[in-house]
């Protein structure tokens, strides 16, 4: 079988599943009229053209469309990966509702995925030295990245980070800076 029979074998296989179900429309915007539809009514009409070598349909990708869409395939990853690691490092339902959309029921069945038991209570207050040494090494990444501490998504990241590095909640961490930033204690230069 050459491309050309592919090709048309494939064509010709959707269009008489679209009319099986009724959808003669999708046959009609690929450009065929109902006298044409009504050609197929015969089976060995529709065993010529779908076994014909001379290639009647061609395909047409529409690369913008195509880019975009293996562009969200990436980002909704990646934005899966952030949910992971933000729920296995105790981040709270409501950081995650207002950041990534999700509704508590979805989160749940992350944490249920993932493994990680929901978090029950408030978040643990830190030290007061642990809550320097996070505040020095905020303003460090902060400074490092370039990060402006109005984009939630980048500050999430650098907090998680923090988590990571010193082994506190991410909750707490995240108390911790969201209060700095309302004292104004935490401002954009």
């Amino acid at each position: 079988m050459n491309r050309a029979q592919s090709l048309n074998l494939a064509v010709i296989a959707q269009m008489l599943d679209d009319l099986r179900q009724g959808q003669s429309f999708k046959a009609i915007r690929m450009g065929l009229e109902k006298a044409d539809l009504d050609t197929l009514r015969d089976a060995s009409n529709v065993c010529f053209l779908a076994f014909s070598a001379v290639p009647w349909c061609s395909v047409n990708i529409n690369l913008a469309v195509f880019r975009g869409l293996l562009k969200k395939i990436e980002q909704d990853q990646k934005e899966a990966e952030e949910t992971e690691r933000l729920l296995r490092l105790s981040a709270s339902t409501k950081l995650l509702a207002q950041n990534y959309g999700l509704t508590s029921q979805e989160i749940a069945m992350w944490r249920g995925i993932v493994g990680v038991p929901a978090i029950r209570g408030r978040p643990h207050n830190l030290a007061e030295d642990a809550c320097d040494d996070l505040w020095k090494q905020l303003l460090s990444l902060i400074e490092e990245s370039g990060t402006d501490i109005d984009d939630e998504r980048a500050m999430i990241a650098i907090v998680a980070n923090l988590a990571e590095s010193t082994q506190h909640p991410f909750t707490s961490i995240w108390r911790l800076v969201l209060e700095w930033k309302n004292d104004g204690l935490l401002t954009r230069d």
